[in-house]
């Protein structure tokens, strides 16, 4: 059994049975206040803090897809990142500038089993 909750724009979390990812997670404010997720929410409207997620995935660079200020909220030294495996390999790096955690490239059209890393 499946429970997908939509938060804001491309915000979205999948729990499992054992395991929940979030995508793209990114709430209030950004691009000095030019672009609000939508609907308007802020950090403490969602209550970020609750989840307990083993894999956040981002798809790309852009503000409102990788925001440290709402990652800050979610990651823990467990959580695992995925991510497109792009030429440029900007997106990992900035991500390895926010933290040390495990960073999962994928190329396009693969599947992973999120279920054999978790175990």
């Amino acid at each position: 059994m499946f429970k997908i909750n939509h938060y804001t724009n491309s915000f979205i979390s999948v729990e499992g049975d054992n395991s929940i990812i979030i995508c793209d997670p990114w709430v209030g404010k950004t691009n000095d206040n030019g672009w609000y997720s939508y609907p308007i929410k802020n950090i403490s409207d969602i209550k970020i803090k609750k989840f307990k997620t083993n894999f956040i995935y981002i798809s790309h660079l852009h503000c409102d897809h990788l925001d440290f200020k709402t990652l800050k909220n979610i990651v823990n030294s467990n959580t695992i990142f995925i991510i497109k495996k792009f030429e440029n390999n900007i997106l990992k790096k900035r991500i390895h500038q926010f933290c040390t955690n495990k960073v999962i490239e994928l190329d396009s059209f693969k599947k992973l089993k999120l279920i054999k890393i978790f175990l």
